[in-house]
This record gives C-alpha cells, structure tokens and sequence, in this order.
C-alpha cells in the first residue's frame, strides 16, 4: 500500500491537469465565442449606421432643392465631390462621387450615376459602397406606387392588345384570380420591390404575354405547379405564403426579353447599368422619392408676382366631397341647385378653390400657338369666373417650363402646335390637388407635359356632359330643351327624356347648347340619336364653338363631315379630322332643302367623349383618382406615366368608371424641373 502512494499522487496531479486543461479549452472557447458574438453584433451595428448613411445621403440628393437639373452634394458635404473625401458625421463618415462608378480599375466616370461610400464611425467595421441613377423614374414606369397594394378577384392591370411598366415600391396583396397583361416587345415589367402576398391559399395572380413571346406565367398560392414553372407560392414553417426563390427553367427567357415578374423579394428586381452590361441585381430596389419643394419650384418661376406663379384660392384636400353628389362642388346645372340623393342625371363637380389653367398648343383659342391661360386676372381681367380673358393669356415658359402654385388647379387643353409644327414641355406644379378636368391632347408627338401634385391628381369626369338648356336658336323651336342630360333611362323614345326638333321644308336651324366651361376634345357624340331618311334632302352638321350666337362664325370647328344617313337610337360620334380643338358651346345645325316635307331629329344627350390623357402625373402625398359622377362611364386609357403614393381608391368610382388601361408613351423624356429622384441601383459591401 505504501508503493502505491507514489502513484496516486501522480494520478491525482494528472487528473487535475486535466481538468485545468478542459476548463481552459471551454474558458477559452467561451471567451471566444463572446468575443465573436461581441464582433458579430458590432458589425450588425456598424453595418446598420453605414446603411444609415447611405439612406441619408440618398434623401439629401432627393430633396436638394436648387434650381440646376444636376445634383450637388456639396453643400451637405464640405469637401469637393471629385476628389472623394470623407466627410464625418455623427456616426457615420461619407464620400460621394458624382458622375462616376467604381470599376476594377478604380473610378470610371459615368454620367447620370452617383456613388455612395459610407462607412460607421465609431468602430469602421464596415464600409458600404452604393451606385444610385439619377435619372427621374417618373418617365420609366407608367404605375409607380410607393405603398403597398391590394388586388382584390378579377382585378386585370393593361389590356389584351396592350401592355405597360408598372412598379409597386412595397408588397403586392393578392385576393381571387388577377391578371396582369404585359407585352415583352415592348419590355414590359409588372415589379414589385418588396413580396407578392396572397391571401388564400387558391389565389393567383396570371401574367400574360401580349406579344405572344412566352407563356402564361400562373403564380398559385397553393403551388400546385399547372404552369410547369414552379413561380408560385408556398408556406413557412409559421403558415405563411411565400412566393418561390426563382423561375427555374423560366428565369433565363425573362431576364432575356426584358419583361414581365419580377418580385424583389424572391426574384431580380433592381435593372443596375453601372457595369458595361446591365444586370438585374437580386434584392430590393431603395427607390427614395422626394417632397415637392415649394422654394424651389417658386424659384424657378420667378417668385410670387411673376406670370408664372398662381396665387392660390386654397389648397385644401376636397377629395371627401368627390363621391357625394350632396356635397359642395356638384350642381345640376339646369336648376343650379345641389342634386339630390336620387338624383339619376348627370351633375357636374366643380372644385370651387382651383384654378382654372388651358394649354393652347396650336392657338385655336388664343390666336397664338403656345399659350397657356390662366384664370388668375392678368391684364386688369376678371379673375376666378371660370373664362380665360385676352389679358390671362401668355406664352408658355420657355426658360425650364414650370408653371407653380402652392394651391389647386383645373387643367385642360392643347400641348404642342401641330400647325407649325413647334413640341412643347410644360411642367405644371400644385402645392395640393391637380383637376384634370377635360382631355390633355397631344398636338406633336414630341411634346410632353407633367403634372405635380402634393396631394391628389384626379380626372374629373364630370364635366362630358351638357346639362344646361338651350343658349340660343334660330329657326324652328327646340322641344324638352331640359332634357338632355344623359339620364340612364332613356329609351329612345321620342318625346320622352329627349331633345327633339322638327326641321320645317327650306329651312335651316341652329341651337347653342353650353357646357358650362371649355373642354378639349376630338370627338362630339350624341346619344341614342333619331335621324329620318329624307332621301338626302336633310343635313345635321356638329360645331365647336366659343362664340354663343346662334349662327356659325369664324372661329367654329366643325366636327364631321355633314351627316344624312339615317338612323334608328344609336350613338353618333362626330370626330374633328385636324385633331382635337379646345371649346365651350356646341353648335348643331340642321338643313332641309326639301321643298314641302318636314322631318324630325330627335336625342337623348349631347356627351364630349374623354380620349386622350398624354400627361406624366405625380401625386406626391395621395394618389390618382376619377370624380366620375353618377352616369357610366366607358374604357380609358391614360397613355404617359401615374406615380402615386398610395394606391387608388378605386373602390368610390371602378362601379360607374369600368376600365382604365394605362399605356407607355415612349416619348417621354427627362426634364430637369421635374422633382429629383434617386433609385439605387445596387448596394454591396467595399
């Protein structure tokens, strides 16, 4: 037992080295993974204040509020942009460079991108390199809308024949069946920056090619895989529906016709062209748009006083009393009185705090090719009484195009003389709501014009109807001159709801009829009209006209070639070959050559027919919206762009207005008074 002792010590001592060891290894293993948990947070830490300098950065070169079409961080950065020095901040440092990229070889320059280098100050873990456009997405997209969206059964986006871009900066929310129709010819994109939701598990969302290019592309909920793409939605481990991480075999024919899905979530979203071939970059396009800045558009007109500021009535949001025909802004015209809650004729709605301002590209109106009138009393004129006066004319602004008010405005008219022919590119902007209030007519392909609201931009509908009696006539009587106003239940039947007329032998006969205020149209159109065969012997001709004397005079438009075909409670329209013409009164004038027999010409309503809306739109705070009233309206197409802030509130007028199809004009160009946005194009770190 004695000898044993020698080595029990030594078992002992080995044991306890053992044991010291272990518990090293796992102090040192501890202190390690505290230490990398200590590191691991502090990059998350580092990398969040670096991003956070990249985001300010992008909002100061958004809402930079000087009146050059370039960006200039230098007022915000104290070194020059050139030589890329860093400039600290509280906790972040940041170098900009303007007009160049980062390449291989160091910087290369590259008009109309900016680079963004941000790093954390405090620790300089992390350094983040971003590459933004800043070329405006106002004229890329026709739908671009900042918030998220719903799609609720049946929802269809463009049309069969024809497609175009649109954008949604958040989450698509999908209820029922939807489809979205985009052409891959043209380079049509439905993207959607943040995920597409359903909300059901056999909703689906079909994306359909117009040009015939690619299949039908089905995202299902329950991802049953009918299409063969494997692109449609599955759930987490919590329930939720998620959408696929790609195409599969669809992916590549995508990315190579340059159209249709893509979900920034799950799929290639951000079009990055800083490198010599463009490239979708996979993640979340951080697309920063900016306020109207009311300095800088006041600047760019001159300031207060100057013939292209407006001073304001107000700039309230009056979009609580659009879909209240009791409320203040409509009127029966006949009666001038406020419609009635069962009011089934036509009312219009008329803003009582906007500005009435028309484009006259060609100089119909004015005598002069581009002029724009604006109802604010210019040259001693009466203001605000709803007539552009000889002293509110003036040319358009030549110097950046932009025409400002801080309040609400009514637009109309004529962009571009088609006479001479000269393209214009006015740029109107509204420190609240914007009214378009008839057709926004192209007069040249090449001109353009946008539309910049703080709050709303709305087609006003209301105003495509005559609703008031007969101005003035000559010859034979006019009978039910009250009634022609649209009403939904007329038949057709003459004597009820009808204007109607018997034309005596040898005669002629005009009636004035007024619309209450100028509208730009191409196209007169009456309603269930009732023309006899007189066997050539009877003549309607159709007028537009600003003039209210009962006898055509020069000046008056006539729409159509004279008509004598008989017709039995159709619509007729009367289209103007030369284009549209701006007016306020129609003229119908009706002849009987016949030497002893009288016929009569009855119709239901006169109606201006809304055709072309050529405009780029822009609501900065609301959305696009329709005031439709309560007479059925008929399919739409807004050609130009719409961006919103938020989605539509289709759901007040989508029951009286069916369809709008919203088209790309490819003519669209940038213009520096438009407001500067910046779309990052990619973000990685250094």
């Amino acid at each position: 037992m004695k000898n044993n002792q020698g080595t029990a010590i030594i078992l002992s001592l080995v044991i306890v080295s053992v044991l010291f060891i272990l518990t090293s290894f796992l102090v040192r293993k501890v202190l390690t993974n505290t230490a990398m948990m200590e590191k691991a947070g502090e990059e998350q830490e580092s990398y969040a204040l670096a991003k956070q300098g990249v985001l300010y950065a992008l909002d100061k070169l958004n809402t930079w509020d000087g009146i050059e079409p370039d960006y200039d961080p230098t007022d915000w950065t104290p070194n020059e942009v050139e030589q890329g020095n860093w400039s600290d901040y509280s906790n972040y440092s940041l170098m900009v460079y303007k007009d160049y990229i980062p390449t291989s070889g160091g910087y290369t320059q590259k008009d109309g991108y900016i680079t963004i280098e941000s790093r954390d100050l405090p620790k300089k873990l992390v350094t983040l390199q971003a590459i933004a456009d800043n070329t405006s997405p106002l004229l890329e997209y026709v739908r671009f809308i900042n918030s998220d969206v719903s799609f609720l059964s049946l929802q269809g986006f463009g049309d069969s024949a024809n497609g175009a871009p649109f954008h949604i900066n958040g989450d698509l929310i999908l209820t029922g069946a939807n489809t979205i129709n985009l052409d891959s010819d043209s380079g049509d994109r439905f993207e959607v920056s943040g995920e597409i939701k359903p909300t059901n598990s056999d909703d689906t969302v079909t994306i359909h090619d117009t040009a015939g290019n690619l299949s039908d592309v089905i995202l299902d909920a329950n991802d049953n895989d009918d299409d063969g793409y494997k692109c449609g939605f599955t759930r987490d481990a919590s329930g939720n529906l998620l959408a696929k991480e790609k195409f599969s075999s669809a992916y590549d024919d995508i990315i190579q016709n340059n159209g249709r899905y893509f979900d920034g979530t799950h799929l290639p979203s951000s079009y990055d062209q800083s490198g010599t071939s463009p490239r979708y970059v996979t993640g979340n396009a951080l697309l920063r748009w900016p306020l109207i800045n009311h300095t800088r558009y006041e600047s760019l007109v001159g300031g207060s006083g100057t013939p292209y500021y407006i001073d304001e009535i107000s700039s309230n949001d009056e979009s609580e009393t659009w879909y209240d025909m009791t409320a203040s802004g409509w009127i029966d015209d006949r009666t001038s009185s406020v419609p009635s809650s069962e009011n089934t004729q036509s009312a219009t709605y008329t803003s009582p705090t906007a500005i009435l301002v028309i484009l006259d590209g060609n100089g119909t109106m004015s005598g002069t090719a581009g002029q724009v009138g604006i109802d604010d009393g210019q040259g001693g004129e009466v203001a605000h009484n709803n007539v552009i006066e000889s002293g509110e004319w003036r040319s358009y602004p030549t110097t950046n195009g932009v025409i400002y008010s801080p309040g609400n405005l009514r637009i109309l008219g004529i962009i571009g003389d088609d006479l001479t022919p000269n393209d214009y590119k006015p740029i109107i902007v509204s420190g609240g709501t914007i009214y378009i209030e008839s057709n926004l007519a192209k007069g040249t392909s090449g001109s353009s014009l946008a539309l910049i609201a703080k709050d709303w931009v709305t087609l006003n509908s209301t105003h495509r109807f005559i609703n008031r009696d007969v101005v003035n006539t000559s010859g034979d009587p006019w009978n039910n001159q009250s009634n022609i106003r649209g009403e939904p239940d007329n038949d057709g039947t003459t004597g009820n709801n009808q204007m109607d007329i018997t034309v005596s032998f040898e005669s002629t006969d005009i009636a004035v009829l007024d619309l209450g205020q100028k509208v730009t149209t191409d196209t007169i159109r009456l309603k269930k009209l009732n023309f006899p065969d007189a066997g050539g012997s009877l003549t309607l001709k159709v007028y537009g006209s600003n003039d209210d004397t009962a006898s055509i005079v020069p000046g008056d438009q006539e729409f159509g070639s004279g008509y004598s075909t008989e017709i039995i409670n159709d619509d007729v329209d009367f289209e103007r070959t030369e284009g549209s013409y701006a007016f306020r009164y129609v003229k119908l004038w009706l002849e009987n050559t016949h030497d002893s027999n009288s016929y009569p010409v009855y119709f239901d309503a006169v109606e201006i027919p809304l055709t072309d809306l050529n405009a780029v739109c822009f609501a900065q705070n609301k959305s696009w919206a329709v005031i439709s009233g309560n007479i059925s309206g008929y399919p739409f197409t807004v050609n130009g762009a719409i961006s919103e802030n938020q989605f539509e509130q289709s759901s007040n007028w989508s029951i009286n207005w069916p369809s709008i199809t919203y088209t790309h004009d490819s003519t669209l160009t940038s213009n520096p008074a438009l407001p500067p946005s910046m779309n990052l194009v990619s973000l990685k770190r250094r």
